[in-house]
């Protein structure tokens, strides 16, 4: 048993990786190594004759693809035959923009069974199941050491270990699965990420958990190589302190690449289709996968070859190819009577050499970087992480380093254990980094006054132009503003500083996001259009949660009579361990904000929320906001599932957000979900409606597991585009919500709102749609591109030629075109009626093809004076819904505009004063309906 002191915490180390993963743990007054408790009791791991193991294979089974499965399988657990998933942690990180240390064959590799993904699943739900299943082996493995009772009292730290060389969002869906996997779901928990390279030298580069290597002295540099199963990721550092603690000074810029031990076992699958064609590529991947005894054979002659060897002999795998026709030649290669493949020492060293070359060039630009930087020579490199164990990458690395006078080392653990190891020690004795140079250069992007001799060839897929109200200047965006410079040194109290205009107005004053972006090359781009530029998140806030008294802000009115409102804004964010940034208008107010994109729900009071994809398409997952009740018994909870507005052209799930609806939604404990779809013009409606299908599905399947509690009734509601969705979304569906609030929707998608050409939204004049037109034209048959599924409302909004697209459509009446992607289908259906409408497009139109009779009890809720989507949809709907007998309320105040009940801000509208709020009346009836709803 391990000795339990007062405030003692329990450190948990946790290393998913590529191939292999493992845990480890210690308490928090540790004081050797000894007490580091690396797990080797991995479940099945006997049959795999690996008890005394350090980590476990990455792999994954899950039960509804393998019938002899009771539950899903993990790790050892996997058996020959099985349909399995590996290599999944390479996913999570699939939209970075690749580099020149990459395994250039790494997105073939689907086809041996590697890198894929089952029907419906996400990277992220394989790499939780994995996880979950070595939550439940932590904690059967802890309560073995120290007990129960104590570890229910007992706070846990958990460190889990990510590249170095990720971007965020892989970084923050690492995290995110390890916490839906169980991890750090108690308050007294924490759960936090460090780098592998960061874990690794922590135990590197002692000789005990106090006393550091005598070997190493201060004054000089210890480069760190972490060479994983799929990446390898590399530091170089002064030796700053080495006692009372060891302290620590990037002196080069971290490198690393997809270019781990998984590029060897590419480099098998390559020579074995030389040799034997398809007599070896027509095997399944229960023959030649993860898990197949063929590749376990590998893993053990690959983790042993050595030149350092006397014997001559061919190394040997087992590999019954039937169709293959052994001729003489071929006998070198392959043994018909054993079924044995052959691989000379010779053939080990082309699937090693390609590996270790790049992984030489990446340890070359580090000393060539330090040396034309000035800093301390490098005396030590410090050998980690599983393909560092392998004795012929130690004897190529160790005669490199002999021609540089570089002494090569590894840790106490060996390098296999060293990063779990490492991430245990980090909890234990705190960071020793106290400096280190940035990855890549951090910035935002902003707008210069346009200058069309300079500046007439923009791409206006990335970029715009727009009319400043204040100054009437053309301006152009997508300037970057690089706030940090590659290379530069960060500590904690680093911080990102800029200064911004925020533009609103009477009619928009919700959600804003300020974009943060960086770029990995040497020289910082002028400008967003060039592709090596990333997205690191978006800081969104809204000018309510500031707190701003308009009243009190220079404004102007435009054309349309729309007052616009000026904010000088600061953003700071703080890269330190915390990766949090800080919005401020004055001293007096601080909003915290996570760097990546955080949700708006994030600050109800006995709330959280997740943000969870409910589904996978070729250009990426789609996703929704699930928000519910921190506590809660075990009754089913009411579900309220809102669909944003946005003319399905713009907009995303935090987008035109009615807070008084979820605000009555927590008052009454219920969950309230919301979700992205994916938009015209890139899609049809078609694929929105899909999403909302999709989306209304998953919550009536899978939201109560993801959660952890049962749910109760379920009601749909949508404001505007998301209004259509709902209605449609429940016509389409079998199992109907329970009641549908549809506000005021575009419910009439055949009607002569969208058919009849003329008239602009929000009583704005016609203009010339020519030129939005073209840039946003509908989509065709093998239209390549690229789906999107939530487009935030930028600043100064109504110069923005994507939201010109909805005024475009209506002037041009062309919506029914966009929605289907069948040309001159509105003037059709003006001309002949709703009979002209393809019989497959039907059902985006419900209100003409439905079976209304089946539609669940309805709230209608409209402004009369609504002048972007005329009150004429819920009055035609309203007449088409009773006529088979659907139950109809209906509320459609006389001086209401659209998106009357977003103008009013966060406001509780049932405790509120009536007399300060319009229409609040008809907010409350729409209320009082869902309470009926749910006890009827």
């Amino acid at each position: 048993m391990l000795a339990v002191r007062n405030r003692t915490k329990l450190i948990v180390g946790i290393d998913y990786g590529t191939t292999y993963s493992g845990l480890s743990f210690a308490l928090s007054n540790a004081a050797d190594f000894k007490d580091i408790h690396p797990w080797t009791k991995y479940p099945g791991s006997s049959t795999h004759i690996a008890e005394h193991c350090h980590k476990a294979p990455s792999w994954v089974a899950f039960k509804d693809e393998n019938p002899d499965l009771d539950e899903n399988a993990w790790g050892y657990q996997i058996e020959p035959g099985m349909k399995t998933y590996a290599w999944t942690k390479l996913l999570l990180d699939d939209q970075a923009l690749a580099t020149e240390y990459d395994d250039p064959d790494l997105n073939k590799a689907a086809g041996n069974g590697l890198m894929r993904l089952p029907a419906g699943r996400t990277a992220k739900d394989v790499v939780t199941e994995y996880l979950k299943g070595m939550h439940s082996m932590y904690k059967k493995a802890v309560i073995e050491k120290i007990g129960e009772d104590i570890l229910e009292e007992m706070p846990v730290d958990f460190w889990l270990t990510v590249p170095a060389t990720w971007t965020e969002r892989a970084k923050l869906i690492t995290r995110a699965a390890a916490l839906d996997a169980g991890f750090a779901s108690r308050p007294i928990d924490r759960l936090s990420l460090i780098t592998e390279p960061d874990a690794a030298a922590h135990m590197a580069l002692k000789s005990s958990i106090h006393h550091v290597e005598d070997l190493i002295d201060v004054g000089t540099g210890v480069m760190v190589c972490d060479l994983g199963g799929g990446t390898v990721d590399i530091t170089t550092s002064e030796i700053v302190r080495k006692s009372p603690s060891l302290k620590l000074r990037e002196i080069a810029i971290g490198a690393g690449g997809k270019c781990g031990g998984t590029f060897v076992d590419r480099n098998l699958y390559k020579l074995l289709a030389k040799r034997f064609g398809t007599a070896f590529t027509s095997l399944g991947p229960q023959h030649v996968g993860p898990g197949s005894q063929f590749m376990d054979q590998f893993e053990m002659r690959k983790r042993d070859f050595s030149l350092d060897t006397p014997s001559k002999k061919s190394y040997k795998l087992t590999l019954p190819m039937r169709s293959l026709v052994v001729t003489p030649e071929m006998q070198k290669y392959y043994d018909p009577d054993f079924n044995w493949v052959l691989l000379s020492k010779d053939d080990m060293k082309s699937l090693f050499d390609p590996v270790i070359d790049v992984i030489l060039k990446l340890v070359k630009d580090q000393v060539d970087q330090v040396k034309r930087d000035k800093e301390p020579i490098i005396k030590t490199m410090c050998l980690v992480g599983g393909f560092g164990s392998s004795p012929y990458v130690k004897e190529r690395l160790l005669e490199w380093c002999s021609e540089q006078e570089i002494r090569l080392t590894t840790p106490w653990t060996g390098a296999w254990a060293a990063v779990v190891c490492g991430a245990v020690l980090r909890g234990v004795e705190g960071s020793m980094v106290k400096q280190k140079k940035c990855r890549r250069h951090y910035g935002h992007s902003i707008s210069r006054t346009y200058d069309p001799a300079v500046h007439f060839n923009f791409d206006e897929n990335k970029r715009r132009l727009w009319n400043d109200p204040w100054t009437k200047e053309q301006n152009l965006s997508g300037f970057m503003d690089w706030e940090i410079a590659k290379g530069a040194l960060l500590d904690d109290d680093t911080e990102i500083s800029t200064s911004f205009y925020s533009h609103f107005s009477d009619y928009f004053d919700g959600k804003h996001t300020h974009d943060l972006y960086s770029c990995s090359l040497d020289e910082a781009p002028e400008t967003i259009e060039n592709e090596r530029i990333e997205k690191v998140g978006e800081v969104l806030y809204t000018i309510d949660d500031i707190g701003i008294d308009k009243t009190k802000i220079k404004s102007i009115q435009d054309a349309n009579g729309i007052h616009w409102y000026q904010l000088l804004l600061t953003l700071t964010i703080r890269l330190s361990d915390d990766d949090v940034g800080v919005l401020s208008q004055t001293s007096k107010y601080v909003l915290e904000l996570l760097r990546m994109a955080t949700s708006l729900f994030s600050s109800l009071g006995g709330y959280t929320y997740k943000t969870i994809p409910y589904k996978s398409t070729p250009h990426g997952d789609i996703v929704l906001d699930v928000v519910y009740p921190e506590e809660a018994d075990d009754s089913p909870t009411t579900v309220l599932i809102h669909i944003h507005g946005g003319f399905l052209i713009v907009g995303d799930r935090y987008s035109f957000a009615p807070y008084w609806l979820v605000n009555a939604v927590t008052t009454r404990k219920w969950i309230f979900v919301s979700p992205d779809y994916r938009l015209v013009p890139e899609s049809t409606a078609h694929a929105s409606l899909d999403d909302s299908i999709d989306a209304y599905k998953w919550v009536r399947s899978s939201l109560a597991d993801a959660i952890g509690r049962p749910i109760g009734p379920v009601l749909l509601a949508g404001s505007s585009a998301g209004g259509y969705l709902a209605l449609t979304t429940a016509n389409a569906v079998e199992h109907k919500p329970d009641a549908l609030l549809l506000i005021y929707g575009m419910l009439d998608t055949a009607g002569p709102r969208y058919t009849t050409p003329g008239t602009n939204i929000w009583g704005a004049p016609p203009f010339d749609t020519t030129s939005v037109l073209s840039q946003f034209p509908r989509t065709k048959e093998n239209d390549d591109r690229k789906a999107i599924s939530g487009y935030p409302p930028p600043e100064n909004f109504q110069q923005d030629p994507r939201f010109q697209v909805a005024s475009a459509l209506h002037i041009d009446a062309l919506f029914p075109d966009y929605m289907t992607g069948v040309e001159g289908l509105s003037r059709e259906i003006a001309s002949k009626g709703i009979d002209a409408i393809p019989e497959e497009h039907r059902r985006l139109f419900p209100l003409s093809f439905g079976d209304l009779a089946k539609i669940p009890r309805t709230f209608l809720l409209h402004g009369v004076n609504d002048s972007a989507v005329t009150v004429d949809c819920s009055i035609v709907a309203e007449k088409k819904l009773r006529e088979p007998g659907v139950e109809v309320e209906r509320d459609f105040p006389e001086d209401a505009e659209h998106g009357f009940d977003g103008r009013i801000g966060n406001v509780d509208v049932e405790k509120a004063e009536a007399d300060g709020i319009p229409n609040i009346e008809s907010l409350r009836n729409a209320i009082r309906f869902l309470d009926s709803s749910v006890k009827n």
